[in-house]
C-alpha cells in the first residue's frame, strides 16, 4: 500500500469518527441547553413567587399586629434562609451562574426584596413596638 493510499484511509478514519463525534457533541449541547433553560424557568418561577410573597406583605402591611407577624415570622426567616442558600449556591457553580447570569441575578433581587420587607416587618411589629419615644412620636402623628 502506497503512502498515499495510507493517507486517504487515515483522512476517511477521521472523517468517519468526527462525523459521528460531531452528531454525539450536537446532542449534548442541545441537553445542556435543554437543562439551562429547564433551569432558568425553575428560578424565574422561585422569583416570581418570592416577589409575589413580597408584594402581598407590602399591600397588607398595616393589616399585620404583632401578633400576626408572630404566626408566619419563623417561616418568612426560613424561606429566606432558603433562598439565600440557594443563591449561594447558584453563585459558587462556575457553570451555573455562567449560563444563566441575569435569572441569577433577578433571583437575588427577589431574595433582597422579601429580606427587606421582612426586615421592615421585624423592626415595626417587635421593635418599635416596645420603644417609647417612637410609641410617642407616632400618637402625634395620628392626633394631628
Amino acid at each position: 500500500m502506497s503512502v498515499v493510499e495510507e493517507i486517504v484511509i487515515k483522512i476517511n478514519d477521521v472523517q468517519v469518527e468526527s462525523g459521528k463525534s460531531i452528531e454525539s457533541f450536537e446532542q449534548v449541547a442541545n441537553r445542556f441547553l435543554d437543562s439551562v433553560i429547564s433551569f432558568q424557568n425553575e428560578v424565574r418561577n422561585i422569583s416570581k413567587l418570592a416577589n409575589d410573597l413580597s408584594d402581598y406583605i407590602y399591600e397588607g402591611f398595616d393589616n399585620v399586629d404583632k401578633d400576626g407577624y408572630l404566626q408566619f415570622r419563623a417561616k418568612l426567616q426560613d424561606v429566606i434562609k432558603r433562598l439565600n442558600a440557594s443563591y449561594l449556591i447558584f453563585r459558587k457553580n462556575e457553570t451555573v451562574y455562567s449560563s444563566s447570569k441575569e435569572v441569577i441575578r433577578e433571583f437575588k433581587c427577589s431574595i433582597l426584596d422579601l429580606t427587606e420587607i421582612a426586615t421592615d416587618l421585624e423592626v415595626s411589629k417587635i421593635e418599635l413596638e416596645n420603644d417609647e419615644d417612637f410609641k410617642s412620636l407616632a400618637k402625634q402623628i395620628n392626633d394631628l
